[in-house]
C-alpha cells in the first residue's frame, strides 16, 4: 500500500524536504573571463550584465515592438514577459559577476547563468546573449572558456563536511523578514535565521515553477538554532539599479562578509547550506545578487 502524500500544513524534516529541490534537473552556462586592464563601469557588473541580456532577449522574444510590456495584450502569451516579469522567483539567476563597478585588471571573473526546466529550451539563446552581455560590459576582458552542462542541483553541490563551516558572500545577500521573530530562534546572528528561512522561500517559490499548480509543495520544519556559534559578522551594504521599466533608480541592499559557523545546529542546515550556494537567496537574484561560497572550516 502506498503511503499518502503528506498535507500542505504538514512539515518534513529538512533533509526529506530537500528531495524534490535536489532532483531539480538546472542547465547551467558557465564563462571564464580575464580583464586585461582595470575597468571603470557605470554601474554594478552584475547589473549591466543582466540589463543587456534582458534587453537582447526583449529585442528576441518581443510578439508586438510595443516600447514596454506594461499593458501589452499579450503578454500572458510572451516567454519575455512571463520569464522576466512574472512574479515570484525567475526560472534563472545570474552568479559570478561582481556587485562592484571599479573591476581591477587581471580580475577573473567566473559568470554562471542557471536555467530552470521551463528556460532550458531557450539556452542556445541565452548563451549567446550572456557572452554578448558580458563582453559589452566588459570589453577588456578576453573569454578564456565557455562550457555548459544539464545536471540535477545534486550534482552541483559543493564539497563541505564536518562540524564547521565557512560561509562568504560573493555579492551581497538581500534578505528580508522578520528581524524580531529571527531575533528569537537565533539571538547570536538573527540573520543566519533570516537566512535558512529565506532560502525555505525560495526553493519553495523554484520548486512551485517545475511543478503542476494543484501538486502541493509541503511545509519544513527547520532545527533549533540556539546552539550556533558564530566567528566573523557579515555587514549591511547599499547600492542602486537604475530600472528603464520603471523609470527610477531603485535602491539595493543586502549584507557582506565571511563567517565561521559551528555548533550542533550546523551538520542540520549545511544540506540547505549547500543547495542555496547553487541557487542563490534572497531577492535580485536574477541581478546577480544572493551569490555565497561554502567550504569546510576549521
Amino acid at each position: 500500500m502506498t503511503s499518502p502524500h503528506p498535507s500542505p500544513l504538514s512539515s518534513l524534516p529538512l533533509s526529506v524536504w530537500l528531495g524534490p529541490v535536489l532532483a531539480l534537473r538546472l542547465h547551467e552556462v558557465g564563462m571564464d573571463l580575464m580583464l586585461r586592464r582595470r575597468a571603470k563601469l557605470t554601474g554594478l557588473a552584475c547589473v549591466l550584465v543582466r540589463g543587456l541580456l534582458g534587453e537582447q532577449l526583449r529585442a528576441a522574444w518581443c510578439l508586438t515592438g510595443a516600447p514596454q510590456c506594461t499593458g501589452c495584450p499579450v503578454a500572458g502569451e510572451c516567454d519575455f514577459a512571463r520569464f522576466f516579469h512574472g512574479g515570484g522567483p525567475h526560472p534563472f539567476w545570474l552568479q559570478g559577476v561582481p556587485a562592484d563597478d571599479v573591476l581591477p585588471a587581471g580580475r577573473r571573473v567566473q559568470a554562471r547563468l542557471c536555467l530552470l526546466p521551463p528556460l532550458h529550451r531557450a539556452a542556445p539563446l541565452l548563451t549567446e546573449a550572456l557572452q554578448r552581455a558580458l563582453l559589452a560590459v566588459l570589453p577588456a576582458a578576453d573569454l578564456v572558456r565557455t562550457q555548459q552542462a544539464t545536471l540535477p542541483v545534486a550534482a552541483l553541490l559543493p564539497e563541505v563536511s564536518g562540524g564547521a563551516v565557512r560561509l562568504w558572500t560573493e555579492t551581497p545577500l538581500d534578505l528580508r523578514g522578520s528581524w524580531d521573530l529571527c531575533r528569537t530562534q537565533c539571538p547570536q546572528a538573527p540573520w543566519f535565521a533570516l537566512l535558512l528561512r529565506a532560502g525555505v522561500r525560495r526553493l519553495d517559490g523554484l520548486l512551485r515553477l517545475c511543478r503542476p499548480p494543484e501538486e502541493p509543495v509541503p511545509r519544513v520544519a527547520l532545527p533549533d538554532l540556539r546552539g550556533l556559534q558564530v566567528q566573523g559578522r557579515l555587514v549591511p551594504w547599499r547600492g542602486s539599479r537604475y530600472s528603464h521599466r520603471q523609470e527610477q533608480r531603485l535602491l539595493l541592499r543586502g549584507l557582506v562578509g565571511e563567517v565561521l559557523l559551528q555548533g550542533d545546529p550546523v551538520p542540520e542546515v549545511l544540506p540547505l547550506l549547500r543547495v542555496l550556494a547553487v541557487t542563490g537567496v534572497g531577492k535580485a537574484t536574477a541581478f546577480g545578487l544572493g551569490s555565497m561560497r561554502l567550504e569546510s572550516g576549521s
